[in-house]
């Protein structure tokens, strides 16, 4: 958890030519999200999506509890704290859509689009995932 941002960074450096494409979750992003202002540093571009449904979803399908929640941040008013970038609140599919347009024909600054999605939105590919880790975690125990 939390390796998304920095990763961008890290393969930013490596190839500049790439552009990453970012996604990441709200508490996640909590952890390693103000690498972003290394990026702006060294005027890098990466598009994060950021997935907000306010916590930790692939513990929540684990094991359920307010431990899963995290504060809700204004997370698209990230790039203003940190001096560079462009974010923007996503609600809609088709704000998605024009966000993300807006950010590929963008390459002179990092954009972020805070995604607002339902806690219980969650694929079934992960929730798969999260099933496969909960019953290795009750398996293990001693």
């Amino acid at each position: 958890m939390g390796f998304a941002v920095p990763a961008a960074l890290g393969a930013s450096f490596a190839d500049p030519s790439l552009r990453p494409i970012v996604l990441v979750g709200d508490g996640a992003f909590q952890m390693t999200g103000t690498e972003l202002a290394s990026c702006v540093r060294y005027g890098q571009a990466p598009i994060v999506i950021l997935l907000n449904n306010r916590g930790y979803s692939t513990e929540r399908e684990i094991l359920e509890g307010p431990f899963n929640d995290v504060h809700e941040w204004q997370y698209e008013k990230v790039c203003d704290l940190i001096g560079g970038g462009t974010g923007s609140r996503v609600q809609t599919q088709r704000e998605f859509e024009q966000n993300l347009s807006a950010a590929f024909a963008d390459h002179s600054r990092l954009h972020l689009l805070n995604v607002l999605l339902s806690p219980s939105d969650r694929s079934p590919g992960m929730v798969r995932l999260a099933r496969r880790l909960g019953k290795k975690l009750s398996t293990d125990k001693p």
